[in-house]
């Protein structure tokens, strides 16, 4: 049942007459806004440049989507590559036309036509967005070397005693579980000797990445890959130091649960799909109808995938389809508990966007990964209170629980060294190197890892090759996002259980919304956070530290 995915509403196949017929009207669009280039731009310039990129926008995104989940299913699929491949030509081509737009109005003029016209007002955060950061008006700007990235990396599989394994198990993972950590040394042998023979290949393909982003925020005006990162997500420095001293005074908090007796783990049992649906419908219908409607809907309609095929991309992912105003989850499911963490994460991410699809246009759907992240980790939440309060096994209660502070681990410790890590990459390039020597990667994966966890015992030196989130041209420092959006859906849960029910529900929908056209600071301030104070961070480890003490005393 979860095996096949519903793709035939986007396009039958890739041959069909719609696509041909889109791309034409795509570049028909085109021609339209080239026909409004002027000097001097006025209110109905605007106007028609909004619609035209507007129903633009959604012709690209239906024809990317159609390729993508092609190739999530299936990494070698070469029809959905040239596919790609031509509509970001395509893509090219519509913003450098919208670039020429946008050169000929200034900041000050969109401020002052937006006080006269509702429809520039409500374009107003991404007609700004657009004026420096073009990229990031529907998908990400994707080169052959994120595709040879995708197709080395697929093609690795390790077999051990004639059971494929995934190459992305971390030590962390090998000391939770007993099961796994019987096979730690053969896994690990056969995985370094895969990565061995392809490490320089990932070095390069590593440095030609980050320069790409050298040479991308050169064009788009920023001065630093972290600017753009930065305003891409709607954020600014004061925050993104507000998070990373509060990683740095908190991290202590984890070492007494890292020192403890994980064995219990290794006995994590099975569960069914039947399992992991009836969690996520019961926790989601205690929080709203219509999230419980989106779950079961997405379930029943084949709109998501989560058989282990070889061939699928590693990990899980959404994809909205602005067509449809549906969503489609890609992911695996091996019957485990954090698998039905992941589900309800990909889901969070499916009701944030069925949310902004029925509320805003195109152009204000664009949601920025710190702000995501926040939605999808907050619906993880709502299981493990669920779970929690429903499970009367302390054994059982005590692994739930071990899954979601893993994830704080990963998503904290492991995130703070990604983010050493590639901020040394960018030092190093921008300090003149030619090209990235793999041993140093590996020392200086090492070293990251060390500062950050500060234990030896969870280094893996080929962690820069095997995540994927380092091999993007115009998502540098990505994986900051995840940590900012742990803390910050804590702090939020947290609300959530103090506030009456319905008045959080009403927030956390205008949240949602408005999370494609507001920045991180005006969508704060609906439930009055400073995103800027470390404060509001610290919260969410005092949350955390009540969870591992939680743990350790069952």
């Amino acid at each position: 049942m979860f095996n096949e995915l519903n793709l035939n509403k986007i396009y039958t196949d890739f041959d069909s007459k719609e696509i041909k017929n889109d791309i034409n009207q795509i570049y028909a669009f085109i021609s339209d806004l080239s026909n409004i280039l002027t000097k001097i731009v006025k209110i109905k310039d605007v106007e028609k440049f909004i619609e035209i990129s507007n129903n633009t926008i959604v012709l690209i995104d239906k024809i990317a989507s159609f390729s993508r989940l092609h190739l999530y299913l299936n990494t070698n699929n070469t029809k959905a590559v040239n596919l790609l491949n031509k509509i970001e030509e395509v893509e090219i081509k519509f913003k450098k036309i919208q670039s020429k737009f946008l050169n000929n109005i200034s900041l000050t003029t969109i401020e002052e036509y937006s006080s006269n016209s509702e429809c520039i007002y409500n374009h107003k955060y991404i007609l700004k967005q657009l004026k420096f950061n073009d990229y990031n008006i529907n998908f990400s700007y994707n080169s052959k070397y994120e595709q040879e990235y995708n197709k080395l990396i697929s093609s690795n599989k390790i077999t051990i005693n004639q059971t494929i394994y995934p190459i992305n198990y971390t030590s962390f993972d090998f000391l939770i579980n007993n099961k796994l950590n019987k096979i730690k040394n053969n896994y690990l042998q056969a995985r370094n000797d895969i990565f061995y023979l392809h490490e320089e290949d990932y070095a390069n393909i590593l440095f030609n990445i980050k320069n790409k982003t050298n040479n991308l925020i050169k064009s788009l005006g920023f001065s630093t890959p972290l600017e753009m990162s930065l305003f891409s997500a709607g954020l600014n420095m004061t925050t993104l130091n507000a998070l990373l001293n509060s990683i740095e005074n908190n991290r202590n908090i984890f070492s007494k649960y890292l020192d403890s007796d994980f064995s219990i783990l290794s006995d994590n049992k099975l569960y069914t799909i039947d399992d992991a649906k009836n969690a996520i419908y019961s926790a989601f219908l205690l929080f709203d109808t219509s999230l419980f409607k989106l779950a079961f809907d997405l379930f029943n309609n084949q709109l998501i995938n989560l058989d282990n095929n070889k061939d699928k991309i590693i990990g899980s992912c959404h994809l909205k389809i602005l067509f449809l105003k549906e969503s489609r989850i890609v992911g695996h499911f091996n019957g485990k508990i954090k698998d039905i963490f992941q589900i309800a994460h990909e889901l969070g991410h499916a009701y944030q966007n069925y949310l902004i699809m029925h509320s805003q246009t195109p152009l204000n759907s664009n949601v920025p990964t710190s702000t995501c992240e926040i939605i999808s980790t907050f619906c993880e939440l709502l299981v493990l209170d669920y779970l929690l309060r429903e499970t009367a096994n302390l054994k059982e209660k005590k692994i739930i629980l071990s899954n979601f502070i893993n994830y704080s681990i990963q998503a904290i410790l492991d995130i703070y060294a990604r983010f050493l890590f590639e901020d040394e990459i960018f030092n190093l390039i921008n300090n003149g190197a030619k090209s990235l020597d793999y041993n140093y990667l590996n020392e200086l994966m090492l070293k990251s890892q060390m500062e950050s966890y500060g234990n030896s015992k969870y280094l893996d030196e080929h962690l820069w090759i095997y995540k994927p989130h380092f091999y993007s041209i115009s998502a540098p420092y990505y994986n900051y996002s995840y940590a900012l959006g742990l803390l910050y859906a804590l702090v939020l849960f947290d609300n959530f259980k103090k506030m009456p029910r319905n008045k959080f529900v009403n927030l956390f929908t205008s949240f949602c919304q408005k999370s494609g056209c507001s920045d991180f600071f005006e969508l704060s301030s609906l439930f009055d956070i400073n995103s800027s104070d470390k404060m509001s961070f610290n919260s969410a480890f005092a949350l955390l530290n009540r969870m591992i003490n939680d743990y350790l005393s069952l």
